[in-house]
């Protein structure tokens, strides 16, 4: 189903709403695994990251392959949204979560999880960085959450009219 006008509007907002909470879900998790201590004989916690990944939908490889054929008249392959042809996944994108195995070493004998030679192994998780990182997405959502109120009151004053 495609949306035009008001209600794409409000699709884009609720889409990156629902990326950026995902992405704020896996910075919480990192702050509070980032001094997390690992066992011997045991991984050290995998710093989480959400990325986009293109996703090849059929009406991308139709577009793609209509931008390519040569049309004699306006209406053939037309993808206006009349076809019935439409990808809801985001533009070709999806959220993937990635780990990131990246350790760092501390010497503290006194540690019970210490190896022979003394060190612990943390997560190599810069807390200042998630930070700043969760700030930034926190200012994306609002921007997104105004803009789908001000999309929802638009679309109330239409009706009344």
């Amino acid at each position: 189903m495609k949306s035009n006008g008001l209600l794409s509007s409000v699709q884009n907002s609720v889409t990156g709403m629902i990326a950026q909470v995902r992405q704020l879900d896996a910075i919480s998790k990192n702050i509070a695994n980032s001094e997390k201590v690992a066992k011997p004989g045991e991984d050290v916690y995998a710093r989480r990251k959400i990325v986009y990944k293109e996703v090849k939908t059929f009406n991308h490889e139709l577009s793609a392959a209509n931008s390519r054929v040569k049309k004699t008249d306006s209406r053939h392959l037309s993808l206006d949204g009349n076809s019935g042809v439409e990808s809801w996944i985001g533009n070709g994108k999806e959220l993937e979560m990635v780990y990131e195995k990246e350790e760092r070493k501390i010497h503290d004998p006194g540690n019970p999880y210490a190896d022979e030679d003394g060190f612990i192994r943390v997560p190599d998780i810069n807390i200042v960085e998630e930070m700043v990182e969760m700030m930034t997405l926190n200012r994306s959502f609002e921007a997104n959450l105004t803009a789908f109120n001000t999309s929802k009151q638009m679309a109330k004053q239409s009706l009344e009219i």
